[in-house]
C-alpha cells in the first residue's frame, strides 16, 4: 500500500541524473548503497509525507469465476511528499559546485519532459524550495553542498482484496400505488420501471 516507491524512487534517480548530467551511479537515495570515488553526487531522501484530505474508496469491476468477487475496492488518497536533494561536489570551480547542480535541477524540473517523467510515476511537481548552502569538511577538505527541497504531489493506493463483493447487474422493482382512501389504482395506470 501507500505510494509506489518501487516505481517512484528509480524514476526520480534517473530524472535527477538526466537533469544534472551526472552518471546515474552518483544519484542515489540516502538508504541505498552509497557510491565511492565521486567528485559530484546527489543524495535523495524523503523528509516529509502527509495526507491531503481524506482517502476514499473506489470500486473496479473484473469478471471472476466467482460472481461474489467481481467488485474490488481500492482505497486512494492524495499525498504531499517532500523530497530533499543534497548536491555534493569536491570541485569548487564555478559550474561544478553543489550550488551549480542544485540550480540546474531547480530550473530543469520545469521542462515539459521532466514533468512528463514525474507524471509517468504518478507524481506532479508541487513546489520547488530555496537552495540552502550546507558546506562541510571531510578528510581535511571542504565539500560544496547545497540542499533543495521539492514538494511532489502523488497518491497512495491499496486494493482491499478481502473487501471484494458481488457486482449488481440489474435491479427489478415492483410497487403498488394506493389512493388516499386505501383503494388500489387500476393496473393499466400503475407505473413501470425500465
Amino acid at each position: 500500500g501507500g505510494m509506489n516507491h518501487a516505481v517512484i524512487e528509480p524514476a526520480l534517480c534517473a530524472l535527477i541524473a538526466t537533469l544534472t548530467g551526472l552518471d546515474a551511479a552518483y544519484v542515489v537515495f540516502q538508504n541505498a548503497a552509497q557510491p565511492t570515488g565521486w567528485r559530484q553526487r546527489v543524495t535523495l531522501s524523503w523528509v516529509a509525507l502527509q495526507g491531503v484530505g481524506t482517502d476514499e474508496s473506489r470500486w473496479t469491476y473484473a469478471a471472476n469465476a466467482n460472481p461474489l468477487l467481481e467488485m474490488t475496492p481500492t482505497v486512494e488518497g492524495p499525498r504531499a511528499a517532500t523530497l530533499q536533494l543534497s548536491f555534493d561536489s569536491t570541485d569548487q570551480r564555478p559550474g561544478y559546485t553543489g550550488h551549480h547542480l542544485a540550480e540546474l535541477v531547480r530550473t530543469r524540473l520545469m521542462r515539459p519532459s521532466a514533468l512528463a517523467t514525474l507524471a509517468a510515476a504518478d507524481l506532479a511537481l508541487g513546489r520547488i524550495g530555496d537552495i540552502l548552502t550546507a558546506d562541510y569538511k571531510a578528510d581535511g577538505r571542504w565539500i560544496s553542498r547545497c540542499v533543495l527541497d521539492v514538494r511532489l504531489n502523488g497518491k497512495a493506493s491499496e486494493a482491499d482484496l478481502d473487501g471484494r463483493t458481488a457486482y449488481i447487474a440489474t435491479v427489478q422493482a415492483t410497487a403498488t400505488i394506493t389512493r388516499p382512501d386505501g383503494a388500489t389504482l387500476d393496473t393499466d395506470i400503475q407505473p413501470t420501471l425500465p
